[in-house]
This record gives C-alpha cells, sequence and structure tokens, in this order.
C-alpha cells in the first residue's frame, strides 16, 4: 500500500510540474508521503459483476490485471488469458449480456489502453483501437459501438490482423496522442511505439515495434548486457501542450 501511495504522489507531482510550467529533470526517489485516510473521499463505487466475481472465486490463484478505459467509460479486469470489459457506469446489477468477454489470447493479458485510429487506417466503424499485451505479443483490436445520449452500448471487438511480437517484455503501462500514436513501457525499463500502416513497405511491416530507448551500441551488444536492473518503467504521460512524454520509473526517476 505504501509502495502504491508513493507511486500516486509522484504521478500528482508530475501534474503539479506541467501545470506550473515546470519540466521536472531531478530525481523523486527520496519524497515520502505521510498516509492521511481523511485525504480520499469516495464519489461512486463499482462492483465486480457477478460473472467477473464468480470467475475470481473459482481462480485464487489466477494472473490478473485491471483498469478503466474513460474513454468509452468501461472498466477491464484480464483474468490469466480472459479479458472482460463492463461499463463502469451503468448499474450493479449487470446482466451477463452487458460484460464483454475476449478470450482469443493464448498468453496472460498484462496491460490494456485505447488509442484513436489513425486516419485512413482502419475500417471507418473503428472509433478506437484496443491494445492488449502479453509477454509473447502484443495484438491491436478494432473498437465499435453505439452511443446514444452518452450512454454506449452494442460493444463489438473486431480483428484488425495486426499484431506485434513483445519479445518477453512485460509492458506496464500505455499511452496514446490525439493522432494515434501508441507508447508502451516495459518493465525492461524501455519506452516502446507500435506503429501500424496499411501494407508492408518495401523495409517495414505493415505494424512494428519501436525502441525508443535502445541506441545503436547498445542494439549490438548481446541483450544480457543490456540489463537495466529493477527500473521498469510504472507510468507514462503526455504533455498535450508542449507535445513531450514523460516516464516514471520503479525508482521515481522523471525521464522526458
Amino acid at each position: 500500500m505504501g509502495e502504491r501511495v508513493e507511486y500516486e504522489f509522484t504521478k500528482k507531482k508530475i501534474k503539479e510540474c506541467l501545470d506550473a510550467n515546470v519540466i521536472p529533470f531531478e530525481n523523486t526517489s527520496n519524497i515520502h508521503y505521510q498516509h492521511n485516510p481523511n485525504s480520499f473521499e469516495v464519489n461512486n463505487e463499482c462492483s465486480f459483476p457477478d460473472i467477473i466475481a464468480q470467475e475470481l472465486a473459482q481462480k485464487p490463484e489466477a494472473v490478473c490485471f485491471m483498469g478503466l478505459l474513460p474513454e468509452i467509460k468501461h472498466a477491464w479486469i484480464a483474468i490469466d488469458t480472459k479479458l472482460y470489459l463492463w461499463n463502469f457506469q451503468a448499474k450493479l446489477d449487470y446482466n451477463r449480456d452487458e460484460v464483454y468477454q475476449y478470450e482469443e489470447l493464448d498468453q496472460t493479458i498484462t496491460c490494456a489502453g485505447l488509442a484513436p485510429p489513425r486516419l485512413g487506417v482502419l475500417l471507418e466503424e473503428i472509433r478506437y483501437v484496443l491494445v492488449l499485451t502479453t509477454a509473447t505479443e502484443i495484438v491491436l483490436l478494432g473498437v465499435c459501438y453505439r452511443e446514444v445520449d452518452g450512454v454506449i452500448s452494442e460493444l463489438i471487438l473486431c480483428q484488425t490482423q495486426l499484431s506485434v511480437p513483445a519479445d518477453g517484455v512485460h509492458m506496464t503501462s500505455l499511452v496514446s496522442t490525439e493522432n494515434g500514436r501508441i507508447f508502451l513501457g516495459g518493465r525492461d525499463g524501455n519506452l516502446y511505439e507500435i506503429v501500424y500502416q496499411n501494407r508492408d513497405g518495401w523495409i517495414t511491416s505493415r505494424c512494428r515495434k519501436i525502441n525508443h530507448s535502445r541506441s545503436v551500441i547498445r542494439s549490438v551488444v548481446p541483450s544480457f548486457l543490456n540489463w537495466t536492473g529493477d527500473n521498469g518503467i510504472v507510468h507514462l504521460e503526455i504533455d498535450t501542450t508542449r507535445h513531450v512524454l514523460l516516464t516514471l520509473s520503479k525508482q521515481s526517476t522523471i525521464q522526458v
């Protein structure tokens, strides 16, 4: 709990620096936060739908990751290889049909996030791209839905045939830009970008992964010598005003 509170506090410091027009370069590992239970106020609660609660009860040793997709007002939870999506603003007595399940992957899902589709690449019906990561591959799915009076319904995930190898890297954070660029932070401490296009090029594939942290020298050094230690990326944040990307590492190091 203490580590999580310190992580959230560091995120707050990043936002304060951005609002104050200051780029923080210093190491913030010496910042400590004295938890005050009165500092937080519960505005709303969202319980797990019954189908998910039953799945968790049946698999107490399952590997789980979860988060929110605020763009479509849905929450997600990955239980081993199975992904669940549900509207966190809907009523609490969910029907089975109101919980979407995706079971097409054979590896544990570790991270999920949305990105606007790149213009002219995917079908017009696709409203967002859902990025799912495992230790072996990164998959891009199309998200289609109906929206009436701000309520999203009839959610559909469609195959795009876009995927890239993850090369054993556990992705921990995902952000996207307004024009559809997709960035991933890895537990190995590297920053990655997923780039996709209409078709394969002469020297580029239709979907590829770019390592923005790896220099030319490191690219020719054996991978076991490139180990970054226990300093993986835990959070990414985009400053839309300055058009810069900030990374927060496990050791509370901020890089731009």
